[in-house]
């Protein structure tokens, strides 16, 4: 099983900068975030793009209960969980691969004083490092992608989650990667696919969203209004290329951006 996880290392010390600066706000605030967010047409930049994303996983989890035990799998440099910890009286538990990425979310949560909440620790989302049926919910947002063993992840977040919880799984699909220009260490399944590993895994698909509408043409417009059209570098191109690309896929029904609410089994329906 493949676990070799330098290519995804590789590419975000690559580009994670550039992606700081990207999602900043109008007033140059931080978002502490990675993700391509969710636009309307008066959206004025990434930041509030990935705003709008957050309000819109987190309506997903429903009531959760008191001092609820959460977990995060890629959580990057930790936006989403500080401002989940920030606004909702919850702890968790956040997993990513990359050292850097954890040491700059654990400076972002101690700045907000809610490092006490947040656990940040190295993970393999195929390996979860916890007991059975630790947490109230858990969520992967943008990160699923790519994990070539889709069924070992889902059958772990699975077996660390508590019965009657709520699983949100936010990520690309697409029906054929042959038409993905830049693929290198991803592995976009098809809805169908998903779908079947979904269900495979043991989980109740309770909602289904497609935002992909939301998504790609918006950001690869505020990608090239921010590069400016000017003398572009090898990283600006490149994100250009591949939100082209996306946004083309997508146009064609080939590419998609979806969000999952699953449950265990015994989840009242």
């Amino acid at each position: 099983m493949k676990t070799d996880t330098s290519d995804v290392q590789y590419f975000y010390n690559w580009s994670r900068d550039y992606w700081i600066e990207l999602s900043r706000s109008s007033v140059g605030k931080i978002s502490h975030a990675l993700n391509f967010g969710l636009w309307t047409p008066d959206t004025a930049n990434l930041y509030e793009a990935q705003r709008r994303f957050w309000k819109k996983i987190v309506s997903l989890f429903g009531q959760l209960p008191e001092e609820a035990q959460g977990l995060e799998i890629g959580c990057g440099i930790g936006g989403f969980a500080v401002k989940l910890a920030t606004e909702k009286n919850v702890n968790l538990t956040c997993l990513d691969v990359m050292p850097e990425h954890l040491a700059i979310a654990q400076q972002h949560a101690k700045h907000q004083g809610v490092d006490t909440q947040i656990d940040f620790q190295p993970g393999n989302a195929i390996s979860v490092p916890c007991e059975d049926k630790t947490f109230d919910f858990a969520y992967c947002i943008e990160s699923s992608f790519h994990y070539p063993d889709k069924q070992k992840f889902l059958k772990e977040v699975y077996r660390v989650l508590k019965s009657n919880c709520i699983f949100i799984l936010a990520d690309m699909t697409c029906e054929n990667n042959a038409l993905v220009k830049f693929k290198k260490g991803n592995y976009f399944p098809s809805h169908a696919e998903i779908q079947t590993e979904i269900e495979k895994a043991g989980f109740h698909i309770l909602k289904q969203m497609n935002i992909g509408a939301q998504v790609f043409e918006s950001l690869k417009n505020h990608i090239k209004r921010y590069n400016n059209g000017g003398q572009r570098n090898k990283l600006e191109k490149y994100w250009e290329l591949v939100l082209h690309n996306y946004t083309q896929l997508f146009k064609q029904n080939q590419m998609e951006y979806e969000i999952f609410q699953l449950g265990k089994k015994s989840y009242p329906l």
